[in-house]
């Protein structure tokens, strides 16, 4: 396990698979754990080394959005719910 903090200016880790090092997959799992008070933020974004396509995971108006709901959503379920308004 490895942690990182950053301070008020944000941060930036990057990663990149040596080309003959690459996985040769259909499917990737991924965990993440996040502590912030930032309300909105791009959490994670991974980028495809062969093509434009990319994945983002941001928080979007979480701390008004937890406090409107009976339950606390999971980050995506709560940018669905926030897309819909």
């Amino acid at each position: 396990s490895i942690s990182y903090k950053f301070g008020s200016k944000g941060g930036l880790i990057t990663f990149a698979y040596p080309q003959e090092k690459r996985p040769d997959t259909k499917s990737d799992l991924l965990a993440l754990g996040f502590i912030s008070s930032t309300d909105n933020a791009v959490l994670v974004r991974i980028d495809s080394g062969s093509s434009n396509d990319y994945m983002e995971l941001e928080i979007v108006s979480m701390l008004s959005s937890i406090l409107t709901r009976p339950a606390v959503p999971s980050l995506f379920h709560c940018a669905d719910h926030l897309s819909a308004q």
